[in-house]
């Protein structure tokens, strides 16, 4: 009888070892699980990846090239207008080209070259014009004061920023002077009637007005080469002369 107490005793105490074990691990469980974080509807934003704005129907306009190239001015106001060029080709590789415009600063403005925004704030149709020159598209934007060339090609891709080239490289242009120093050269000391575009190269003039201030050049032309999709670094190469 003794004996069959010791068992018992012992087969107890094990039962309330293995409670105690049951309890630690279901804590341990519990405190190690990861937590639900509770995010409100109001603090999820969706992503919005598509290009092209809601603009009304009567707004949108199906043009050449051509055509585009003779816009005065956009074909409504107080919202988006939206073109789509349909008759550009390179390389026998049709290109999908819409320009976005917004008198209102509205953020879907731009140009949209095979469903890819290449380029943003199109405040003036006027003010942006296309070229074909061999295999290649050049963009001429003049919106906002200042003067931007792409290059695309028949991918659809920008190959080639004339604003990014002048940014990264810092050419000082030997016209103009800013307390005794040459002047690094922006995309707004640029001409952009003087842009002029011809088989594997274009040249570019800048200018500083200093005319009215009675000096002898206004500016400088610079010539950039190409071949395929390398473009050289824009070469100096004389002197813009005042009349």
């Amino acid at each position: 009888m003794n004996r069959e107490k010791k068992q018992f005793i012992f087969i107890y105490i094990l039962l309330i070892i293995l409670v105690i074990l049951l309890i630690a691990l279901t804590f341990s469980v519990l405190n190690n699980a990861p937590k639900k974080t509770n995010i409100s509807p109001g603090s999820v934003k969706s992503l919005n990846v598509n290009p092209y704005p809601n603009t009304n129907p009567k707004c949108i306009f199906n043009v050449s090239l051509e055509d585009y190239n003779n816009l005065v001015k956009a074909g409504c106001q107080g919202g988006y207008t939206q073109y789509n060029i349909d008759n550009v080709t390179l390389d026998n590789t049709k290109l999908k080209i819409t320009v976005v415009s917004s008198d209102k600063n509205q953020k879907k403005a731009g140009i949209i070259i095979n469903d890819k925004k290449v380029l943003s704030k199109v405040y003036n149709v006027a003010a942006v014009k296309f070229y074909i020159t061999g295999s290649k598209l050049f963009i001429l934007d003049t919106n906002n004061n200042k003067t931007e060339l792409l290059a695309v090609n028949p991918d659809g891709k920008v190959i080639y920023s004339l604003q990014k080239v002048l940014t990264e490289e810092k050419i000082k242009d030997k016209a103009f002077t800013k307390n005794g120093n040459k002047k690094s050269i922006s995309s707004s000391d640029l001409n952009p009637s003087s842009i002029s575009l011809a088989e594997g190269q274009f040249t570019f003039q800048t200018t500083s007005n200093a005319c009215a201030e009675g000096k002898e050049v206004s500016g400088s032309t610079y010539k950039v080469t190409y071949k395929n999709d390398v473009f050289s670094t824009p070469k100096f190469e004389d002197y813009v002369k005042c009349s």
